[in-house]
């Protein structure tokens, strides 16, 4: 299939495919930069993808994600992603991306505790990191490597629209000191980062496998609202 096959929507600056990232990722354009957020394995309900693999059977799949990710970014790109605690291991010994350090996404509005914890997760970890001998982050270095946000909700002004939907702030903090022109989100879900991309003049191109998901970033970029 054609890169054009997979296109869902489109418009200035931004572009969205549907279809799995392993099959579009090799089909695009060097990228500068890479946001996202990819499942967890945690046996969330999220349509196509088994979120519920055996974990070594994850751990292999995840990792082939992530190497088709990197083989589109460019030398010196910069990579964030939020992962699970039980993934971090996993995550730092890619030796296709350089690891830079841990952040720390803080949601102090998050209530519920899943069976992989036995305390509250008030927090996820946040691979930041980069490809070759990729710069740090620009302008004035941040005070903290800690972002606190809460979880978006449907009383909030961006609404909730996706199980796992994060903040387009939290987004925003990260790309602010991000080099380069082109963002790239593969997990794109109900399309945070395009929606935060956009907000800030930035190129940025989505994959997204679930067409509900697509339909709903693409109402999300033309300002409609949705309930969840």
């Amino acid at each position: 299939m054609s890169l054009r096959d997979y296109l869902f929507y489109e418009e200035p600056g931004i572009t969205l495919y549907c279809g799995d990232c392993r099959e579009v990722l090799p089909l695009l354009e060097a990228v500068d930069v890479v946001v996202t957020d990819p499942p967890y394995n945690y046996r969330k309900v999220y349509g196509t993808h088994d979120d519920s693999m055996d974990p070594l059977e994850f751990e292999v799949w995840i990792t082939g994600c992530f190497r088709a990710v990197a083989d589109r970014l460019k030398d010196c790109g910069m990579i964030y992603f939020t992962c699970s605690t039980q993934m971090m291991r996993l995550c730092e010994s890619w030796d296709f991306l350089r690891f830079r350090q841990w952040l720390v996404w803080h949601r102090p509005n998050l209530v519920n505790v899943h069976a992989h914890s036995d305390w509250k997760q008030t927090w996820e970890p946040v691979y930041y990191g980069g490809k070759g001998s990729f710069r740090a982050t620009k302008g004035v270095f941040p005070d903290s490597a800690v972002f606190t946000f809460p979880t978006p909700q449907t009383n909030f002004s961006e609404g909730r629209v996706h199980v796992c939907q994060r903040p387009v702030k939290l987004i925003q903090a990260w790309l602010a000191r991000a080099l380069g022109d082109v963002v790239l989100d593969p997990f794109s879900g109900s399309g945070t980062t395009l929606v935060a991309s956009k907000e800030m003049g930035r190129r940025a191109i989505g994959i997204e496998i679930e067409p509900k998901y697509c339909e709903i970033a693409v109402k999300r970029l033309r300002q409609e609202v949705l309930p969840l």
